[in-house]
């Protein structure tokens, strides 16, 4: 085809600079976002060196680890979803919105379940993993997850700014958490410590959150999302009693396991999980590939 393409074609290269321009102005928003929100990811370990002590950093440090290592699972559903996202909103497809809802479901519920669980097992979680030593990181812990549990819904956000050409908004909103959460680490950090630190972190991404989801709710998709958290909050409250009833007499792993059925098994028998929730699931659940 090579040889081909030199005796009879002539290739002629030539730069599209219009199309250059056009990617360049697409993706300024989305490295400046990234700028900011790698600003407010590891703003609050630099103040605890300057404000407290090593200890009080290695306590909030050990936590951190931890609930940034969940992050991946938001990260995985979104990166196969936002190809189908990009190309509805494209195509002026409703699809759009049923994707968007349908992640949210399964994004919203699976934070809170996961925030539940690690919250009513954080003593343990740390001592098994870390050691006695570590006990001072159980309070940071028990916040930072559910800062976490809110990343799960605000990375859902990122990915519906982004496919519906609102990279702007993206960029807009991480600059005013980056400064929020510098803020209120300066208020919170000198009194709190790395409990202040974790209580500055949750707050930024709740803020985050609210604000992308109203801005979201009234300039792109206009749907209600309230009626779709009614029924995972309340079976979070049953897994939750189980988890405080039988923490002190069993181990972690039966514990996880246990709640995780009580939680979807309440799901799916009220309908709140549907056949196309599941397929959904399978999406990011890696396939078995033959040798």
């Amino acid at each position: 085809m090579t040889i081909f393409s030199k005796r009879f074609v002539t290739p002629k290269f030539k730069i599209e600079y219009d199309l250059v321009k056009k990617i360049l102005l697409e993706a300024l928003p989305i490295a400046v976002s990234t700028v900011f929100i790698m600003i407010y990811f590891r703003v609050d370990m630099v103040m605890l060196s300057f404000l407290t002590n090593d200890t009080d950093v290695g306590f909030y440090s050990a936590a951190y680890r931890l609930t940034e290592a969940l992050t991946f699972i938001p990260s995985v559903l979104m990166v196969s979803i936002y190809p189908i996202m990009s190309k509805y909103f494209s195509e002026g497809n409703k699809a759009f919105d049923y994707i968007y809802t349908k992640s949210f479901k399964i994004l919203f519920a699976s934070g809170l379940l996961i925030a539940t669980i690690v919250t009513f097992l954080s003593e343990k979680i740390i001592l098994e993993i870390y050691g006695p030593e570590y006990y001072g990181s159980v309070i940071a812990l028990q916040v930072l997850i559910w800062a976490t549990s809110i990343m799960f819904v605000n990375q859902l956000l990122s990915s519906t700014y982004i496919a519906s050409g609102n990279q702007k908004i993206m960029a807009k909103i991480s600059a005013i958490a980056a400064v929020l959460n510098i803020g209120l680490n300066l208020l919170l950090i000198p009194s709190y410590s790395y409990t202040g630190a974790s209580i500055a972190t949750f707050f930024t991404e709740l803020i985050v959150m609210i604000y992308g989801i109203y801005w979201i709710n009234k300039n792109i998709i206009h749907i209600e999302l309230f009626k779709e958290i009614i029924c995972p909050s309340i079976s979070v409250c049953i897994s939750s009693a189980f988890l405080i009833v039988l923490r002190n007499y069993t181990d972690i792993v039966p514990l996880i396991i246990v709640s995780i059925l009580i939680f979807t098994g309440i799901l799916y028998i009220t309908g709140w999980i549907d056949s196309d929730d599941i397929m959904l699931l399978k999406r990011f659940i890696p396939k078995k590939t033959d040798n």
